[in-house]
């Protein structure tokens, strides 16, 4: 029997299937592709809108922001209602409110004496004050009408003296061709060291904090255990100083140049106009002997053995010739008599500073107003004697560099080897200061430093010698001192 093999047909309905298969396989995933491509062209598309959307958001943030920098932080500035936009407001624009006389530097009001305003607004600096004076104002500012979004802005424009706050070493920017600023190397700061000069040779310092407000400069300070500390991030929002340098009205006091003793061109950070202006003040000078251990200033010429002898050590010594001429001011002054603020000039060659050397006088002292001395002449020597717990602001300059010698003497009413304690905001305007402890005692200063010029130890070693604490109960301390001035928008979305 002859054997066939078997027939095999190709199985064209499994081909077919199959074929099917992968076309509505392929159907879906293009289905699915062009969904996709939908979709993501619906996102990107959203995405151009919300980039725009911001965009001109923070245009208009911005325009806002630079208006009240610009503007708002002079003296007695009046503006009318102002518009300004980007590209025909497509990229942003703001609607500037008029204000008539602002006055950011010197505001009345306060916490404890609200202006008229809404709340709430921002704080980007805790203001940790007891005596709720932190100053403010306010401008407002809108979108301007073709925006599609509301937006309203608040500029609170915020005024403190910030050595209150504890920005207790402030070192401004260098006198035009002057050398770098050197400050010594005895010092401790228990609080904030701010340096708004690049140059200056800060390294040696000691501190709890430091920001340098400079652009470029990398000096930076040591913290309180002697390793270097790297400085805070600069401002976010820039702060203003009243002491401002040019010779015209500043229309923004951003430069860190100090001008804070007498500046005719911006009255609210000028010591003498605020003397003027807080009970007036009294011109002492050595051209006839007055006074007497009875009053608050004594004036005492023809001195040929002084109490405290000028110092001869160089670099801090100084030729003199007798008559030997010395003003003393007694802080706390004798029983009947009174002490305003003063102005020394004229043939002075030492001021003497007398504090308090009982623990009666040193509580009477702190119930005292506190007072301004401006050492407007040129002395070589002042003399700090015993401890003072009266607020003191105490200016040197302008100067032109002379050296000035500055000396405690006394023992700590606490005993022992307690430094001694001495209640002082120092301003320093262009003096070479040489700072000379007791030879056994340290010094404790509560308040602040402000200088642009050197501010040397007479103690060539790294010894702490100097401590600066931060006046924790001002008084009336935030009237007299020269204020500094910060931005705080608050947005409200409509």
């Amino acid at each position: 029997m002859k054997y066939s093999p078997p027939i095999f047909r190709p199985a064209r309905g499994a081909t077919l299937m199959l074929v099917l298969m992968f076309a509505i396989v392929g159907g879906m995933a293009l289905t699915s592709w062009m969904y996709l491509v939908g979709a993501r062209l619906q996102q990107a598309e959203r995405q151009v809108n919300q980039v725009t959307r911001n965009i001109v958001w923070n245009n208009t943030f911005a325009i806002n922001q630079q208006y009240a920098l610009q503007y708002s932080f002079q003296d007695v500035i009046t503006r009318s209602a102002s518009t300004a936009t980007l590209n025909s407001a497509a990229w942003g624009g703001s609607d500037e409110d008029p204000y008539v006389s602002l006055q950011a530097f010197r505001s009345g009001y306060t916490y404890s004496n609200p202006a008229p305003y809404a709340y709430p607004f921002n704080n980007i600096r805790d203001v940790l004050t007891t005596d709720g004076s932190v100053y403010y104002t306010r401008t407002t500012g809108d979108t301007d009408s073709s925006q599609t979004e509301h937006l309203t802005f608040y500029n609170y424009q915020k005024s403190y003296p910030t050595p209150l706050l504890g920005d207790l070493l402030i070192i401004h920017t260098k006198p035009s061709g002057a050398a770098a600023t050197n400050i010594c190397k005895n010092l401790v700061v228990n609080g904030r060291v701010v340096i708004l000069d690049s140059t200056a040779t800060t390294a040696n310092i000691k501190a709890a904090e430091v920001i340098n407000q400079t652009k470029t400069g990398t000096n930076t300070t040591l913290n309180t255990s002697g390793a270097t500390m790297l400085p805070t991030n600069y401002n976010a929002t820039p702060r203003f100083t009243a002491g401002y340098g040019g010779a015209s009205t500043p229309s923004a006091v951003l430069d860190g140049s100090l001008n804070m003793i007498s500046n005719p061109t911006f009255t609210p950070g000028s010591l003498v106009d605020i003397m003027t202006n807080n009970g007036g003040y009294t011109n002492v000078s050595a051209g006839s002997a007055s006074g007497s251990s009875s009053s608050a200033v004594q004036v005492d010429l023809n001195f040929s053995t002084p109490t405290y002898p000028p110092p001869t050590i160089s670099p801090y010594n100084y030729s003199y010739t007798n008559p030997f001429n010395v003003v003393t001011v007694r802080l706390k002054p004798p029983s009947g008599a009174t002490l305003g603020h003063l102005r020394i000039n004229g043939s002075v060659d030492q001021l003497v500073l007398q504090g308090q050397t009982t623990s009666t006088d040193w509580n009477t002292a702190d119930t005292l107003p506190p007072v301004i001395i401006w050492m407007e002449q040129e002395v070589r020597d002042i003399r700090f004697v015993g401890e003072n717990n009266r607020r003191l602001i105490l200016a040197v300059g302008t100067g032109s560099g002379l050296t000035c010698y500055m000396g405690w003497s006394g023992t700590s009413i606490l005993g022992g080897s307690n430094p001694l304690r001495w209640r002082l905001h120092f301003i320093n305007q262009y003096r070479n200061v040489y700072l000379a402890p007791p030879s056994t005692l340290n010094v404790t200063i509560t308040g602040s430093i402000r200088t642009n010029w050197h501010i040397n130890c007479t103690d060539s070693t790294t010894t702490t010698r100097f401590t600066l604490n931060r006046e924790t109960s001002p008084g009336n301390l935030p009237l007299l001192l020269p204020r500094d001035a910060w931005f705080e928008p608050y947005t409200l979305v409509r």
